[in-house]
């Protein structure tokens, strides 16, 4: 799945391939901190009922590791830039 390089590319359309994932909860390791995508695009999660959160990276990699071991269907995308 093509998925962008940096944060700053995050989208709608990269959401609807997000979710074609079989996951319940998406996180989003935005980066060394915590960061937040456009409210257009927030909108968009809010309305289609989606679980996704932002976090920093750190933040993302703890919340992925627990969610995993209490086999809850998570994914992750991390980016570094």
């Amino acid at each position: 799945m093509d998925l962008p390089a940096s944060f700053n590319e995050f989208n709608e359309q990269y959401i609807a391939r997000l979710v074609k994932h079989d996951a319940d909860i998406f996180l989003i390791g935005t980066g060394a901190s915590c960061r937040f995508p456009d409210k257009s695009i927030l909108q968009f999660i809010a309305d289609n009922t989606l679980s996704i959160d932002f976090m920093n990276i750190g933040a993302a990699s703890r919340t992925f590791n627990i969610l995993a071991r209490e086999y809850r269907k998570v994914a992750a995308l991390i980016f570094f830039k």
